[in-house]
């Protein structure tokens, strides 16, 4: 268990977290567990409390204990609208995260990264869209577009996407950029064969991104 406070060491707006680790496979032996937990934004401090559940019994040693702030990361996933249009360029809506250290990714609303700290990030996404193949000249665009502090929006990176099945396309970028704190990076598509529609399973359309460094 986790107990947060604030600067002045009072309890935190949220007292305490609840960290459930899953049981050991074998008694007897050493295992390492680790699991990630977000603090409350007005936490300054944190006091952890190690125990055992009730059942079974037996005796529990913890050795080594370490705590450190995961960098910012996150990866995105459950692309919210599937059926494109040709030659239109669309922005992705991923619903869900399978993780977001820091709380930069907004789910059911801008569905935009924003940096929570400076320093260079790496940016990656794939996409994979069937439609009506027309001819080679016909691929898929991918555009990362990134809005800076003033407001103005350039693109990042575009890369273009390979034929790869009879009505299919996949496309992969990644980018390294240096972000400000409260910089923003989104992700647009641009389908240049008819009838497009983006798969979403999370192996075949996907955004991410991690801090590398400050």
């Amino acid at each position: 268990k986790v107990y947060w406070y604030k600067r002045d060491r009072t309890a935190s707006s949220t007292a305490s977290s609840n960290i459930n680790v899953s049981s050991l496979l074998a008694t007897n032996t050493w295992e390492q567990k680790d699991l990630a937990v977000a603090a409350p934004s007005d936490a300054a401090f944190a006091e952890f409390y190690l125990h055992r559940g009730a059942s079974p019994g037996g005796v529990c040693y913890f050795d080594d204990f370490s705590f450190r702030e995961e960098p910012p990361a996150f990866f995105a996933k459950d692309a919210a609208t599937t059926t494109l249009t040709k030659a239109v360029e669309s922005q992705i809506d991923f619903q869900s995260t399978f993780f977001d250290y820091g709380s930069g990714y907004t789910a059911g609303s801008s569905y935009e990264y924003e940096a929570p700290t400076a320093g260079l990030y790496q940016f990656e996404a794939s996409l994979t869209v069937d439609g009506t193949v027309v001819d080679s000249s016909h691929q898929l665009k991918l555009i990362m577009k990134h809005e800076d502090q003033g407001g103005s929006v350039t693109t990042v990176l575009t890369s273009y996407g390979a034929h790869y099945a009879s009505a299919g396309y996949y496309v992969y970028g990644q980018v390294l950029h240096r972000m400000g704190q409260g910089e923003k990076i989104t992700l647009h598509v641009y389908p240049g064969m008819n009838s497009p529609v983006l798969q979403n399973g999370s192996d075949e359309s996907f955004f991410s991104g991690r801090r590398v460094s400050l």
